[in-house]
């Protein structure tokens, strides 16, 4: 059973201030969660750009094989894969290996047939 109460008129100023004040947090809260948003894009922007820049570096001095990179103070620290005989390991081809029965044939068109 469900009972209808009337609020006198201070209570509905009460509960209208009380009212004002969530849509206010509501707004507040919504505008730092795009604030939160946008920072975050903009902070993996700029970590994209310093990857891409430090890979474009790498291989503009000739590192174009690394297992890992990054900036400390300002100089690049790199770890670079490293074959037995002490001479980093070559590029390993890869195109898609041979197929074991000759190469594929063009599918027969319509007008062929």
């Amino acid at each position: 059973m469900e009972k209808s109460v009337e609020l006198s008129f201070q209570e509905q100023q009460l509960l209208s201030g009380f009212e004002q004040e969530r849509q206010s947090a509501l707004a507040m809260y919504g505008a730092l969660a795009l604030d939160m948003e946008t920072a975050k894009k903009n902070l993996e922007s700029s970590l994209e750009k310093q990857r891409a820049f430090l890979r474009s570096t790498l291989i503009a001095k000739g590192y174009d094989r690394y297992d890992n990179a990054r900036l400390i103070n300002n100089n690049t620290a790199i770890a670079i894969t490293v074959s037995e005989g002490g001479e980093p390991v070559p590029p390993m081809n890869m195109d898609a290996p041979a197929r074991a029965n000759g190469p594929a044939r063009a599918p027969k068109s319509l007008a062929e047939k």
